[in-house]
């Protein structure tokens, strides 16, 4: 995992960093420029979009360095009389080399239209109001440039802590973030207008992050049980399914054979008896249990049934296509009798929603899977309060129910009742498909099954899922995938290619 960060954060690491280590805050941007430097395209004409700040300060920089390398770059500059401290001295500096100064007087569509590359060092991450005029106009004006656009530590006009537009904002390209990346850059709509994030090392010590709780994951979290020669399949867990009904047979199919797919030894179906024979041909290594049902769902009275399937289970994954009729009695039922670690979704979470004193009747090691629509249901608030908040509903409703969170969405939120939170940009577009959220929740439960600790199981699952649903992709193309194809892609991520 990468460590993520708040503006505040960073500021309090960027000051210790100087005052108490004693580091000059010159230096950091002198390996801030030469990292933003390193980043950009080897050839074109680059113009430098520098305000009045830290931020100016660095394309002050990275322009003499460019400069002095014999490359082709422009700074474009606002009121070069009011800078002070570092912003002044860098600016001064690259005058000196001869780096040429365009004023906010300029032509700037002349500018625009003369380069290649635009470097956005306007505002950095302590933005605390809208962008306002002149900046605004220059800001739309870089947007209609068509031009490879490179921002420095985030872009201009984006809240660093929300990720929210203030006002307005620069689309880049590409974002070279110093140290540690910023959360404004992870979630959306900021992470949209970031491009590609590269998180660049200027040299303030990772020690200071160490009591950090947000943190990026990468594939280093897909952490599966090593497979000795001598084990067998119970050493890998046994993944009991309690999913589908009549009509959405194929969300159970979808979970177990994720689950397998994932690395679990075994993988039963509890399904309602009315779909039993058509669940028993979907996947051929599965074992289905039929249960009672009531119009093709579960009924309560199949509860003594349901408590001997989960008996002896690894891990549970409960509540794709249950459906809402009789389910959520059924859940709440048999949520007494769980006794190991469990993934609840889509139905499961519906039953949550109506009794929420259920999660106080299961064991502890639970993970629940919700898109935002879901969480605003739990949480008792809209979906677009939830869009915009989602770190915050997400670790406020893991601290109150002492679960584990996986708000999902375009940036995943995975949060620990410990305040621990993960964050999962990886996937895309393609795999807002029917099933996907379903293949989730199984591979999930494959985690938990072979022992990984709710939250640890939580990151590896969305980590392999969202890298499946990346290599099924280039495959597929967005339009098609399928989340059949996401399961069949598994395999490719799990050994490495």
């Amino acid at each position: 995992m990468k460590k993520v960060v708040t503006p505040r954060q960073m500021s309090a690491m960027d000051r210790y960093t100087i005052m108490d280590i004693g580091i000059p805050g010159c230096v950091l941007m002198e390996r801030a420029a030469l990292c933003v430097a390193q980043a950009l395209p080897e050839e074109g004409r680059v113009l430098v979009f520098c305000g009045l700040g830290n931020n100016g300060a660095d394309g002050y920089a990275l322009a003499r360095i460019l400069h002095t390398r014999g490359r082709h770059v422009v700074c474009f500059i606002q009121q070069p009389d009011n800078l002070k401290d570092d912003a002044r001295m860098q600016y001064l500096a690259a005058q000196n080399v001869g780096v040429p100064m365009e004023t906010r007087g300029a032509r700037l569509s002349e500018l625009l239209n003369g380069c290649d590359i635009v470097v956005d060092a306007l505002f950095g991450t302590g933005l605390a109001r809208p962008l306002r005029w002149p900046c605004d106009e220059i800001v739309a004006e870089i947007n209609k440039s068509g031009k490879y656009v490179v921002s420095v530590d985030i872009p201009s006009g984006i809240d660093g802590e929300t990720g929210r537009v203030m006002g307005c904002a620069v689309r880049a390209h590409r974002t070279v973030t110093m140290q540690f990346a910023k959360l404004g850059c992870c979630v959306f709509p900021g992470r949209e207008y970031a491009g590609e994030l590269i998180v660049a090392d200027i040299g303030i010590p990772q020690a200071l992050a160490k009591d950090i709780r947000c943190a990026l994951l990468d594939d280093g979290d897909i952490a599966p049980k090593e497979r000795r020669a001598d084990t067998h399949k119970h050493d890998f867990g046994h993944v009991g399914v309690v999913a589908g009904s009549l009509g959405m047979a194929g969300a159970g199919a979808l979970c177990a054979a994720a689950a397998l797919r994932a690395g679990a030894g075994v993988v039963s179906w509890a399904v309602p008896e009315d779909i039993a024979a058509v669940s028993a041909g979907f996947a051929r290594e599965v074992m289905t249990r039929p249960l009672l049902c009531r119009s093709g769902q579960f009924a309560p009275e199949a509860v003594p049934d349901a408590r001997d399937f989960i008996s002896g289970k690894s891990a549970l994954a409960v509540g794709p296509g249950l459906g809402r009729g009789c389910a959520a009695d059924f859940v709440s039922a048999l949520a007494a009798h769980i006794g190991c670690p469990a993934v609840l979704d889509a139905d499961a979470l519906y039953a949550v929603a109506q009794d929420s004193d259920l999660l106080r009747r299961l064991p502890g090691e639970t993970i629940l899977t919700p898109h935002a629509g879901e969480m605003a249901r739990l949480a008792g608030c809209t979906t677009q309060e939830i869009l915009e908040r989602p770190l915050d509903y997400a670790r406020q409703y893991a601290a109150q129910h002492q679960v584990v969170v996986v708000l999902k969405g375009a940036t995943t939120v995975i949060a620990a009742p410990d305040g621990q939170t993960a964050l999962n940009t990886a996937g895309n577009a393609g795999m807002a498909t029917a099933g996907s959220g379903d293949v989730l929740c199984g591979v999930i439960a494959a985690f938990l099954a072979q022992g990984l600790p709710a939250f640890a199981a939580a990151c590896a699952g969305c980590r392999l899922h969202s890298r499946a649903g990346d290599a099924a992709e280039r495959g597929t193309g967005m339009v098609a995938l399928t989340a059949g194809d996401i399961i069949d892609a598994l395999a490719q991520v799990l050994r490495g290619n």
